[in-house]
């Protein structure tokens, strides 16, 4: 569906509205005060317990079993369990893709406590850490605004409406639980930059090291924690900051050891490097039925083709890198209308792949009542029509943060920046899934609360001091954007009414290429 700019202009201003009569109010000014510390983090309770029964209820009445690689790991965990070893042997699944061995372990360890097919409690466990999640995103806020506690209160009120979250904890895999961690890990990171505390530096890098053994895309947290701590230690100068990046390059190690080695004293198979890394790029450079970059199986395929051998393989996804690039090199205009359509299908799907991941399979289609209503033509555009407002709200508020930011800005918000870049430069290149970019969204919440807090309350202060930088800060990203998508690319990026080939042929017929 088509974007409305006027849509987005009355969601957002009857919010702000909202914020600035309840920001105003006796009752709120009263709970921020220093003396009232402690009825603030009941609120901030209160609103984690939400988040907490509102995702608890949807897996419970969703009852959504594992299916496609969240089915795999299961079998595979199942199959330790039981002496099968099928799918780690060559052509299995977790030889294919020994990447998700981390989590097939958690998984073993896990049911073996609740018991296989229990996958409500893995799912209720994923609510668990959705409300980790939104704690530490709201110390995080904290952190980066010391001024006022609203902001923190505006992240756990986006937390409790944006249910793509509540969504994904019917997910049974390792989305919520890395994600809660990798943000654990960037707190802790934090703190330990202010407070030098060694169990800072400690549960920061025991966070990462689980994120990542869970899944392996954490992996951008982590490069985006040590290059700050890294910029932090010889910006400061003080040596035990060395301690993290340390224990960091340890728990890189271990997470890209153990769990093969582990799997392998297990089974007594050796599962190998898997399908190559470059394939995943090949892939991503790639058309698909779906969208431009998006799976299309070539890792699979490539990967077969090479009878399993991952040098091969190597070579396969390189020689189609190789081919694809010069094909850019020679067609611009297809290699800048490619990206733009990959990016925008990963970046611009509010739901972030949410109601996708609960469509009902063939074997229980109209068995969840929730699930078809939630589905129905009329409230999926409905909700996709609210998403893509909040979604809105939730962008321009940061790029607010980005115009009003100042020097005196507290901690976090290199970090943050840095990995929702990384995440961003990552997907440019690897296979597209918008789900993949979710958890880089989420990180805007911080600085979406804190640049509407500046908007309400500090902008008479802000103009006074820095009219011409916040107009520029403003002004000139807009300028820029417009200029290169005003044209045809533009165009076949709000063609989404229609296919993009009935798009193509129309420009064709009337002669724009």
């Amino acid at each position: 569906m088509k974007d409305n700019i006027y849509i987005h202009a009355i969601f957002t201003a009857a919010i702000l509205a909202i914020t600035l009569l309840i920001g105003n109010s006796s009752f709120f000014k009263d709970l921020l005060k220093e003396k009232n510390k402690k009825d603030l983090s009941t609120a901030k309770a209160i609103m984690l317990t939400i988040i907490f029964v509102v995702s608890t209820l949807f897996v419970y009445f969703s009852s959504l079993p594992p299916v496609s690689d969240q089915a795999f790991v299961q079998q595979a965990a199942y199959g330790l369990r039981h002496f099968d070893y099928s799918l780690f042997m060559e052509g299995g699944y977790i030889h294919t893709y020994p990447n998700q061995i981390g989590l097939v372990l958690f998984s073993y360890v896990f049911f073996s406590i609740f018991g296989f097919g229990n996958f409500l409690a893995f799912q209720i466990m994923n609510a668990l850490f959705l409300v980790l999640f939104y704690k530490r995103l709201c110390d995080i806020t904290g952190l980066l605004y010391e001024d006022s506690a609203a902001p923190q209160l505006m992240v756990l009120l986006l937390g409790i409406v944006f249910y793509p979250m509540h969504i994904y904890c019917t997910f049974v895999y390792g989305t919520i639980p890395g994600l809660a961690l990798s943000v654990s890990a960037i707190y802790h990171a934090l703190r330990f930059e202010k407070n030098k505390s060694i169990k800072n530096c400690i549960l920061s890098a025991l966070s990462i090291l689980v994120a990542m053994l869970l899944k392996s895309n954490y992996l951008i947290f982590f490069i985006a924690i040590f290059i700050y701590i890294v910029i932090a230690t010889i910006r400061c100068k003080k040596a035990i900051l060395l301690t993290l990046p340390t224990l960091f390059i340890v728990a890189f190690l271990i997470q890209a050891k153990a769990p093969s080695m582990i799997v392998q004293k297990m089974t007594g198979i050796d599962v190998g490097k898997g399908a190559s890394s470059y394939s995943w790029i090949a892939m991503g450079l790639q058309d698909s039925e779906l969208a431009e970059g998006w799976y299309n199986g070539f890792n699979k395929d490539s990967y077969r083709q090479s009878c399993y051998n991952p040098d091969i393989n190597k070579q396969i996804a390189l020689n189609a890198i190789k081919d694809r690039m010069n094909y850019f090199k020679d067609n611009p205009y297809d290699c800048l209308e490619f990206f733009s359509r990959k990016l925008s299908s990963e970046w611009n799907d509010p739901s972030y792949e949410a109601l996708w991941i609960i469509r009902p399979t063939k074997n229980d289609q109209n068995k969840n009542n929730l699930i078809s209503s939630l589905l129905t033509y009329d409230n999926y555009f409905l909700q996709i029509g609210f998403l893509n407002s909040l979604q809105f709200f939730i962008l321009l508020g940061c790029l607010l943060f980005l115009v009003f930011k100042s020097k005196n800005t507290g901690f976090g918000f290199e970090v943050l920046a840095t990995t929702i870049i990384g995440g961003f430069l990552f997907h440019i290149m690897w296979e597209a899934k918008s789900q993949y970019t979710l958890p880089y969204f989420v990180l805007t919440m911080p600085m979406a609360a804190v640049g509407y807090h500046k908007l309400l309350f500090d902008t008479r202060e802000l103009f006074k001091k820095n009219r011409l930088r916040i107009f520029l800060r403003l002004v000139l990203p807009l300028l820029f954007f417009y200029l290169i998508y005003s044209g045809t690319v533009g165009k076949n990026l709000t063609s989404d009414n229609a296919s993009y080939k009935e798009a193509m042929e129309r420009e064709l017929e009337s002669g724009i290429r």
